[in-house]
Formats: C-alpha cells, sequence, structure tokens
C-alpha cells in the first residue's frame, strides 16, 4: 500500500477509538488499543439501539 492510504486507514481506526496516536513534529505514532471490550460493548449498544424499518 502507499503511504497516503495507510494514513487515511489509521486515522479512521484513530477515531473509531482503536487505535492510539501520538505526535512528535511531522511524525504521527499508532499503537493499538488495549481496551477493546468498551468498544466492542459500545458497538453492540449502538446496534441493538437501531430500530428496523419496515
Amino acid at each position: 500500500m502507499n503511504q497516503p492510504t495507510v494514513s487515511y486507514h489509521l486515522k479512521r481506526l484513530h477515531r473509531a477509538g482503536l487505535v492510539g496516536r501520538r505526535t512528535e513534529n511531522t511524525w504521527c505514532y499508532y499503537s493499538l488499543c488495549t481496551d477493546l471490550r468498551s468498544w466492542v460493548n459500545d458497538e453492540i449498544d449502538l446496534l441493538l439501539k437501531v430500530e428496523p424499518t419496515a
């Protein structure tokens, strides 16, 4: 993959709360979040709140 594509996807993962990010000068360093249980629970709660359309 090229660098802009990787950056785009890392940015999306960061917004979703799946990866952490720290910035040093012009570089961004990403790390996997270890608290995935709360993220999964939040996503399931959102899915359960959606009412089916008839």
